[in-house]
């Protein structure tokens, strides 16, 4: 007989890893992962938020998810970021679920 269950938090650190480290998926396969880790937080109760990776949390080279706040300070001399800023150039889909 098939096993009917499964440890979130397992599927939860699987989809976060991918998220933060694949290199070789679309960001559509990426968002499709996102969506249903999403919907089976929701439905367990486990839904806990979650937060977008910026540079230092990934691999040298992938698309952050946002950008990290005191490099921007640093590059455009400015003590206030907007939100655009915080979000120019970046990957949606580079985040961390909790």
């Amino acid at each position: 007989m098939s096993r009917k269950t499964f440890s979130v938090a397992t599927f939860t650190t699987r989809v976060n890893h991918v998220l933060a480290t694949d290199t070789g998926l679309p960001a559509e396969a990426r968002q499709t992962l996102m969506t249903q880790l999403e919907a089976i937080l929701h439905e367990t109760g486990n839904y806990n938020g979650f937060a977008y990776l910026d540079a230092r949390e990934l691999p040298k080279g992938v698309t952050p998810g946002i950008n990290d706040y005191e490099t921007l300070r640093l590059e455009t001399h400015a003590d206030i970021m907007s939100a655009a800023d915080m979000f120019k150039n970046t990957d949606r889909t580079r985040v961390k679920y909790f």
